[in-house]
Formats: C-alpha cells, structure tokens, sequence
C-alpha cells in the first residue's frame, strides 16, 4: 500500500509542478465557476497538503488522534487570505506544500496506515485531491 500511494503522489505532485510552470498571472485569474480562480484552487491544494504534512508529522510522533474540521467553512474562510498573495507565491506555495506532504506521506509509519485509513482525519494519498483540482485546472487552460 505504502508504494502506491507513494508513486501516485509523486505522479501528481510531477504534474502539479508541470502545470504550475507554464501558468502566467493571466491563467491564475481564470474562472473556475463558483467564484473560485485557478489562484484560488492552487491556494486551497497549498492549505490542504500542509494540513496533511503537519497531521501526518503528528501522527508519527504522538500516534492517530480526532481532527475534525468543517472543509467548506475552511475553505469560505481561506479564501479572502489566499487572495491577498501574489500569484508567484501562490505557485511557489502550492508546490512546496506538495512536497513537505508527500514526504510526511511517505515519512509515516506502515503500523500507522490503517489507523489513518479508518479514522478518515486525512489521506496519505494526496494525489486524488491533485488530480481533481488539476484536471478543472487543465479543462480551463485548453
């Protein structure tokens, strides 16, 4: 289990760094619907792979625990924030996010996998999460 949720992070995260690279500031104001941009999507992809690293540190060092969180109150929340940064750092973030949590990902304890799993706290996969961002992100560019 451990492998794949490694390699389709990595897949992922090697695609976000790909479309992240050719995106200018125009393409970061694209319209996604719902009144989000491809800023916006980027900013919230960022936000969740750093929750994602830190649980996952946490986990490895003080065992499974309870996290709940309302993700759309979260994500209302966020949104005036995100906006305030410039487009570059929202790409710079976004891939720097991806990293520090397919390494907390990758960096966690096997014992702990199905503890994680049942709990649903947080995914050691974070490629799904990518993958439906970027393709919205994609389907806009094209």
């Amino acid at each position: 289990m451990s492998g794949d949720h490694d390699r389709e992070n990595q897949a992922q995260r090697e695609r976000l760094q790909t479309v992240v690279a050719r995106l200018s500031e125009a393409d970061m104001a694209r319209d996604l619907g719902d009144g989000w941009t491809v800023a916006d999507a980027l900013a919230h992809l960022a936000f969740y792979d750093r929750r994602a690293a830190v649980l996952l540190e946490r986990f490895a060092g003080e065992g499974v625990f309870a996290s709940p969180y309302d993700y759309e109150t979260i994500n209302q929340a966020l949104l005036p924030l995100t906006r305030r940064m410039p487009p570059a750092a929202v790409a710079a973030e976004v891939v720097a996010a991806a990293e520090a949590a397919d390494r907390a990902a990758a960096a966690t304890p096997e014992a702990l996998h199905a503890e994680i799993a049942r709990r649903h706290e947080v995914k050691l996969s974070r490629a799904e999460h990518r993958r439906s961002h970027l393709d919205q992100i994609e389907a806009v560019l094209a």
